[in-house]
């Protein structure tokens, strides 16, 4: 018999939920700057964390050339719906979809 143990431990997993929007074009600075300031507060209170904000984009492969990617991650697609679905961002929702034009997906996963 071996002297060592063979121990399995289950690891829980953990759903998480990310969104990837891409600012294509801003075509009002002011009312997308008034929204950047504005929307961290209502993901904050839902539990959402930046992963990335702006900053340089690399391409590493294909020819996608994205000007401005965000990326935030909730812990889950619920949060991730309650906070969407929110009066709070509902009041902000406006200003982005007036001032840019954006693609934007979620995706649930660990």
């Amino acid at each position: 018999m071996s002297k060592y143990a063979i121990i399995s431990v289950q690891k829980e997993r953990i759903c998480r939920c990310i969104m990837i929007v891409e600012a294509k074009k801003v075509m009002d600075k002011k009312k997308y700057e008034e929204y950047i300031r504005k929307v961290p507060e209502t993901i904050a209170k839902f539990g959402g964390r930046y992963l990335a904000r702006g900053g340089q984009v690399k391409i590493v492969s294909g020819n996608w050339n994205p000007s401005r990617l965000i990326i935030v991650e909730f812990d889950s697609m619920d949060r991730f719906n309650s906070w969407w679905n929110s009066p709070e961002y509902k009041a902000l929702a406006p200003l982005r979809e007036q001032s840019t034009e954006t693609n934007a997906i979620v995706i649930e996963g660990m």
